[in-house]
């Protein structure tokens, strides 16, 4: 287990899609391959007090993953360029717990009472081939709030896309049997960037 002052980590798991999903590659546009492995974070705070939230946003987190296969998948270079080879090998979950409460973590304040690094989990030296493209930790504070982390790559979603996957993990965890938002990929639309020239 790891531990910070007031906050303790189970250790790092994969959860895998909660049901088969298609296979194969899906090849990046040169706008999103000059993107890749640009690391985002988001820190979402809720305080109504749920029963084992790590565990409800686990199993959320899985069945979100089959409409959103290619976030568990896993980057991939070849001849043609970089591709999400989508593997289903699943991405990255740590639960943890907090010894104060919301409020007395501060969460909101410039200098907080719990570091924001210690609500996420990030890349660094975890994963040096072939890291999963999104790692989430859930949080569950003494008051019965809790927070999520989410750390993924660009080259999965842009900030209004992992909103949307985070839309569908809520739905799942309050009991949706489908996500109200489908996942759509529109490629044709991203502009193509001009090779780089030699120096």
């Amino acid at each position: 287990m790891a531990m910070s002052s007031r906050v303790t980590k189970s250790l790092p798991f994969l959860v895998a899609p909660s049901e088969a999903t298609p296979a194969g590659a899906l090849w990046l546009t040169s706008m999103d391959s000059a993107l890749a492995s640009l690391p985002m974070a988001a820190v979402l705070v809720f305080d109504h007090p749920v029963d084992q939230p790590p565990e409800i946003l686990r199993q959320a987190l899985s069945r979100a993953l089959v409409p959103y296969y290619p976030i568990a998948g896993r980057l991939s270079a070849g001849a043609h360029g970089l591709s999400i080879a989508c593997t289903g090998e699943g991405v990255v979950f740590v639960g943890s717990s907090a010894t104060c409460t919301l409020r007395d973590a501060r969460l909101s304040d410039s200098r907080p009472a719990i570091p924001v690094e210690d609500l996420t989990v990030t890349y660094a030296g975890q994963y040096n081939k072939e890291p999963p493209l999104l790692f989430m930790q859930v949080t569950e504070f003494s008051c019965g709030g809790f927070v999520v982390g989410v750390t993924w790559n660009h080259v999965v979603a842009d900030g209004v896309g992992m909103a949307q996957f985070l839309q569908a993990i809520g739905e799942f965890a309050r009991g949706f049997s489908s996500s109200s938002v489908e996942p759509v990929r529109v490629d044709n639309f991203l502009p193509e960037l001009p090779p780089r020239s030699s120096p």
